[in-house]
């Protein structure tokens, strides 16, 4: 019996120690306590502690201001290539003094553990967070540098993200409040205020697509963070006003923390592995004023500098004409999530969320619904809709769209002051057309736009994808029926 214990106990330490080996980032062993150490006994500069809870990132020369330190991100995959402080004397871009900080992300790169992992998403990053805080109420100057290495590729279906700032609220799931993204056909684009509901409001342009890769792009941002009505955004790139948006930009007075480098989300879309990224930063700092952060450009400059865009087009539609008719294009990027459900087989719904490019428009959020109840399913709906917010028709209006009649739910306001129209194609009533009647002009042009190109829209977003012919169904209920809310 004891020679059958120690038997036992033997294969339970080598299942330990080969598990914590697997763990371990590459150029990395396990030693006989299970920890991860380095295998040519050689600890590099930009790691400290694999397996401390934080792991603190070496400073580059120039340090970060206000922001003090920052972390690994703890789902980054552990690999010595993700993150570095790097030399210019070993031929790497450095926008000012000797060092830069290197991001890169390859297929496949995710990490974290059970439940809170990238692996599980599917995601692929290599971040920073900053471990100080930003404070709601009040008012931070920021600046960077950074640099897309020639040859960066833009995924065709998935958004790359280059820095956001998320609010963790008390109690709630963190929210991104401010988003930096490179988009297909775009660029780097600023979103401001992402919504409970997933919407994404006010699509600034930063960098256009052409103009993206293969040199320093130099950034002052400067920020008071409000739930209320005085809250503040300025952006600018290479010394011009790219953004001046007024108004809230925290849901409430928690904390605010920023993050940077590479974060791919929900890859999956692609249908094929996503190219390696490679990103610089430099110069990152936080600040109280303009002065403790510019270095490349004067803060008088600065602040007496009209507002511009990034390009020869509106960054957001509140710019665009009312009279100006959205057409339809072949040339359209689609980005479409997992499919959503709420309620049982037999009663209930489905949904899934669109981000799309539409011509003179630089981005839509829609929802297609799918709703079975009373003897309807899944594949026999009672109900097919699609549900568009305030932050891409912010001419919603709630009391006149109830006036409409309908169920409750067409038109709603949450609780958080989120504006919500819901359109349906198989209301026999005059309900949809009314509500579409009750937008304006340039809200109604984006509803047309998007039932005109479902199909196209769905085709593109649910291609490769096993329920793809089930949306294409879907599709074509709404463009059959278009003429319902279309009068």
């Amino acid at each position: 019996m004891k020679f059958l214990s120690k038997f036992f106990l033997s294969v339970l330490l080598l299942t330990v120690t080969s598990v914590s080996w697997a763990a371990c980032p590459e150029g990395y062993k396990s030693n006989y306590k299970g920890e991860c150490v380095d295998a040519s006994g050689n600890a590099p500069k930009y790691l400290r502690d694999f397996n401390a809870a934080s792991v603190l990132f070496d400073k580059e020369d120039d340090g970060y201001g206000t922001f003090g330190e920052f972390e690994y991100h703890g789902r980054n995959a552990h690999k010595k290539y993700g993150v570095n402080v790097v030399n210019r004397s070993d031929d790497h871009p450095v926008r000012h003094g000797k060092q830069s900080i290197r991001f890169e992300v390859r297929p496949g790169d995710c990490g974290g553990k059970p439940g809170d992992s990238d692996c599980e998403t599917p995601s692929e990053r290599s971040e920073l967070n900053a471990i100080n805080k930003d404070k709601v109420e009040k008012d931070y100057w920021y600046a960077w540098s950074v640099f897309f290495k020639k040859g960066y590729v833009i995924p065709e279906r998935v958004g790359v993200h280059h820095g956001q700032w998320k609010q963790f609220l008390t109690g709630k799931p963190s929210l991104d409040v401010l988003t930096f993204t490179i988009y297909p056909n775009k660029g780097l684009t600023l979103e401001v205020d992402k919504d409970f509901d997933g919407s994404t409001a006010f699509p600034y342009l930063l960098i256009p697509k052409k103009d993206l890769s293969n040199q320093w792009h130099d950034f002052v941002v400067n920020i008071k963070w409000s739930p209320d009505k005085d809250g503040r955004i300025r952006v600018w790139r290479n010394g011009k006003l790219l953004v001046n948006h007024k108004g809230s930009n925290a849901k409430t007075r928690d904390p605010l923390s920023f993050r940077f480098g590479t974060y791919r989300t929900m890859v999956d879309r692609e249908n094929k592995p996503l190219p390696t990224q490679i990103v610089y930063y430099d110069e990152v700092m936080r600040g109280k004023t303009c002065e403790a952060v510019n270095q490349f450009s004067s803060c008088e400059e600065l602040l007496n500098q009209p507002l511009t865009t990034a390009d020869s087009s509106p960054p957001a539609k509140a710019k665009e004409s009312p009279s100006t008719e959205l057409t339809t294009s072949g040339d359209i990027w689609v980005q479409i999530s997992q499919v959503k459900r709420d309620g049982t087989p037999s009663d209930g719904m489905v949904w899934r969320e669109i981000d799309v490019t539409l011509q003179n428009h630089p981005l839509v959020f829609f929802e297609p619904h799918v709703w079975f109840f009373g003897g309807g399913t899944e594949d026999k709906p009672n109900h097919v809709g699609l549900q568009f917010n305030y932050k891409t028709l912010p001419s919603i209006d709630i009391p006149k769209m109830k006036r409409c009649g309908g169920y409750k739910w067409f038109a709603k306001e949450t609780s958080m002051g989120s504006k919500r129209v819901m359109f349906p194609f198989r209301e026999k009533r005059n309900v949809a057309s009314c509500l579409y009647n009750a937008l304006d002009k340039n809200d109604q042009a984006i509803v047309k736009a998007v039932i005109d190109q479902i199909e196209e829209i769905i085709d593109q977003g649910t291609e490769g994808q096993p329920d793809a012919d089930y949306w294409k169904k879907i599709a074509k209920i709404i463009k059959d029926n278009g003429s319902n809310v279309i009068q």
